[in-house]
């Protein structure tokens, strides 16, 4: 299926604003490619017209291309990325664990980076749109 609409890919799109930031621009006419750690978090999604869904570990450079050749194959185009994938963090720096705070980081800030070079040949086409959301809490 090659689209004659426009598309988003959402990182982060099984819960909360990722949920609803999906549905939007669903409702706004968008093919939305709904994307989230779980694939059971995609159920709202999965199997409905005008959503494709699928599993992405954004600190994953292999699961990042994976999904973009994916978009390119049965899309044909990506004129949007939503990077909403994050997690929060919360520990005092005398108790947590190094692991969980990089793995935090990776997920936070360079998540954005590793999904939007993946697809950066479709939005360059497209002249697309990069949308990175953060909390002041991570």
């Amino acid at each position: 299926m090659i689209l004659d609409k426009p598309s988003v890919l959402i990182t982060g799109a099984g819960g909360g604003l990722g949920s609803a930031i999906a549905r939007q621009f669903h409702e706004s006419g968008y093919h939305v490619v709904a994307t989230d750690y779980s694939s059971e978090l995609l159920s709202e999604f999965e199997g409905k017209d005008g959503y494709t869904t699928a599993r992405l570990d954004v600190t994953s450079t292999a699961d990042a291309r994976d999904i973009a050749l994916r978009v390119k194959t049965e899309l044909g185009r990506l004129d949007v990325i939503v990077n909403n994938a994050g997690v929060d963090v919360f520990a005092p720096i005398t108790e947590a664990a190094p692991e969980k705070t990089v793995h935090g980081f990776m997920i936070n800030t360079f998540a954005a980076l590793v999904t939007t070079q993946a697809c950066l040949d479709m939005l360059i086409a497209s002249k697309g749109t990069v949308v990175n959301i953060s909390s002041e809490s991570a």
